[in-house]
């Protein structure tokens, strides 16, 4: 059975009120890069780290006195683990692989991170 990428991203549909799933997958992918990369069952994860980055539209005006909250646009995560190999690539490319089976990963998350990459 084919299946075409921009169809299965039109009908993933991503509810308001689960707007932080995709940073969520994101950061999780990112423990898994670290324990990759320790290829130890328990990492000491202290010796790594997962950083966050918060895009948010440009301030348009100066309000003095007020406090006003920007838009995020989007985030940006980089991790000090074993990061996108070809094969992690790949498969992150490839829709309902199995490549993180045995974590309990269903390959859900990269439709919904990719969604908003593109």
């Amino acid at each position: 059975m084919d299946s075409e990428l921009q169809g299965r991203l039109r009908n993933t549909q991503l509810p308001y009120h689960s707007a932080m799933i995709p940073l969520y997958e994101a950061v999780v992918n990112s423990i898994q890069s670290i324990e990759e990369r320790c290829g130890v069952q328990k990492p000491d994860f202290r010796n790594h780290s997962i950083d966050v980055t918060v895009h948010r539209t440009k301030q348009k005006s100066m309000i003095l006195g007020s406090v006003v909250s920007r838009p995020i646009e989007g985030f940006e995560i980089s991790d000090s683990g074993i990061g996108f190999t070809d094969d992690n690539w790949n498969s992150f490319n490839r829709l309902d692989r199995l490549h993180k089976v045995e974590k309990g990963c269903r390959g859900i998350g990269r439709l919904i991170v990719r969604h908003h990459m593109i």
